[in-house]
């Protein structure tokens, strides 16, 4: 993989541009977690020739100085609007290094970035463009805000390339660095031992709500994300439900539970999947269960499986902490989830609420059960707004 970031120059790289703010800490932001994860950067600069405002013997051909390259990073140059012409020979170095999936990132939507995005797609590679990575100025015919919409979501999007969101982006990058999600190194039976201990109780507990769950609403499909070692599973009614979708990102985890629960092979389809960069994946189904699994993806992210999955009824189960250091519960196995601590989130059942209703649903249910050590579950159900 490869961050590709496109003529940010002092020259045009200013508060003129659309949601400047936003997308120049965006911008930086990826550039850093690239480094961080040992994903090349390459820089391209724009050359209008001498006398305009990209001159390239003046300060303004000088990329921004807050993503200024590091030594040793590639920089290309270019005097037309696409960066994989001939005349730059940045395809031929991408192929020279079998990379294929490159995040393009930079200024102007609607000239440079335009180029660069289509003729990339037509070389054969993977284009990804992250939202408000990228952006421009008024012209005679778009306003700055409509030519970053017209090419983001409607021009590029499922064509010449795939936007994503920054969240996506994030992950992707990450990845890079063969590093697994942690859920990955989380082994079932260490995970089970910890959730049954009389001092946690969790997986008790989310057994009785989770049969709870699959009674309450007339439904006959139900995804549950994060579905682990099929906790709950025996609760599934094979005469009402049609149709259950298992995901986990942990394929040992879903092995297993197609082991355990076999009586359910008509009706059980699992789905190895990482809710945050697969998204796209998620099939639809009238019941979605998401239980324990929000604190690991952020509210963003479950909103857009959401969206995708499109279901009646929501009803998902966050962990409240009174400790907020202390997030899993003391036991022989707490070091096994240390690697957890990249991606937490601190869960807010009002947050959580206001997210679910700006898409359309409504709140009919809540519920808060205690637990050992300053914890607590809350359920929380919603609706579809008709």
């Amino acid at each position: 993989m490869i961050l590709l970031v496109v003529d940010t120059q002092k020259g045009c790289f200013d508060e003129r541009l659309f949601a400047f703010e936003i997308v120049r800490d965006n911008i930086k932001q990826l550039i850093s977690v690239a480094r961080e994860n040992n994903v090349e950067v390459i820089y391209v600069q724009h050359d209008d020739g001498p006398g305009t405002d990209l001159d390239k013997f003046t300060e303004n051909y000088e990329i921004y100085e807050e993503f200024a390259p590091r030594d040793g990073e590639k920089h290309f140059e270019k005097n037309v609007n696409s960066a994989f012409h001939p005349m730059t020979g940045l395809t031929e170095y991408l192929l020279s290094k079998n990379e294929k999936d490159i995040i393009v990132i930079g200024v102007s939507t609607d000239y440079c970035m335009d180029a660069t995005i289509k003729s990339g797609f037509e070389k054969g590679f993977n284009i990804y463009v992250p939202e408000y990575t990228n952006s421009t100025y008024d012209n005679p015919y778009f306003d700055k805000e409509t030519a970053y919409h017209y090419f983001n979501e409607f021009m590029w999007n499922k064509r010449y390339a795939k936007v994503i969101s920054f969240e996506q982006a994030i992950q992707m990058l990450r990845s890079e660095d063969n590093k697994k999600n942690p859920w990955e190194e989380i082994s079932l039976e260490t995970y089970e031992k910890h959730m049954s201990l009389d001092s946690v109780k969790q997986l008790q507990v989310m057994n009785q709500i989770m049969k709870r769950q699959f009674e309450d609403y007339p439904v006959d499909t139900v995804m549950i994300l994060g579905v682990a070692g099929g906790n709950g599973l025996e609760h599934i009614d094979i005469k009402k439900y049609k149709k259950v979708y298992g995901v986990d990102i942990n394929e040992l985890y879903l092995q297993e539970t197609q082991k355990r629960y076999s009586n359910l092979a008509d009706i059980l389809q699992y789905l190895h999947l990482d809710i945050v960069c697969e998204t796209e994946k998620l099939p639809q189904s009238q019941l979605l269960v998401a239980n324990l699994l929000i604190e690991y993806i952020g509210y963003d992210a479950f909103v857009r499986a959401i969206k995708k999955i499109n279901p009646e009824y929501i009803s998902c189960v966050i962990q409240i902490n009174t400790d907020e250091e202390m997030w899993v519960s003391d036991s022989p196995y707490i070091h096994a989830f240390d690697g957890l601590d990249e991606i937490h989130y601190q869960m807010e059942s009002e947050v959580l609420s206001e997210k679910i209703n700006s898409i359309g649903f409504k709140l009919i249910m809540q519920d808060k059960v205690d637990l050992p050590n300053s914890k607590a579950l809350v359920r929380l159900d919603f609706q579809r707004i008709v």
